[in-house]
């Protein structure tokens, strides 16, 4: 899942995260989601749990939240 939002330019789409459903995900309890910046701290990943994941995309849009709120919960990146 990517979140994405609509750029300077009319045809273009812009993507500040991605996140990822690897192998943690699927087998360690709480299936954590890996989450990775693709501006700012790009390559600084962490990990949201699943349940949390729609609502975290949802507020970056918004500009509610920011990245560092959802990251300060990350346990274990």
């Amino acid at each position: 899942m990517a979140q994405v939002r609509p750029g300077a330019d009319p045809e273009a789409m812009i993507s500040d995260v991605v996140l990822i459903a690897d192998t943690a995900t699927m087998r360690e309890p709480g299936h954590s989601v890996r989450v990775v910046p693709l501006e700012d701290e790009v390559g600084h990943s962490f990990r949201v749990d699943a349940e949390v994941a729609g609502i975290m995309v949802v507020n970056l849009a918004l500009g509610n939240m920011d990245l560092d709120d959802w990251r300060e919960d990350d346990v274990e990146a």
